[in-house]
């Protein structure tokens, strides 16, 4: 993995626990939440989290 894929990665990952507290807490329904997540995906393109996703569903 190359260093812009790891920072790519590790930016993900913290706003993705942001986003899950704030689901956790209300502040955002599963609506938002999946939008939100998208955007990332979009954002950051992380190769090893969006193999994980697919992997799961």
């Amino acid at each position: 993995m190359i260093e812009e894929q790891f920072a790519a990665e590790r930016d993900y990952h913290m706003a993705f626990y942001m986003l899950k507290i704030l689901h956790k807490q209300g502040g955002l329904d599963d609506e938002e939440f999946e939008t939100a997540r998208t955007n990332l995906i979009k954002k950051y393109h992380p190769v090893i989290s969006t193999l994980i996703r697919e992997l799961r569903f």
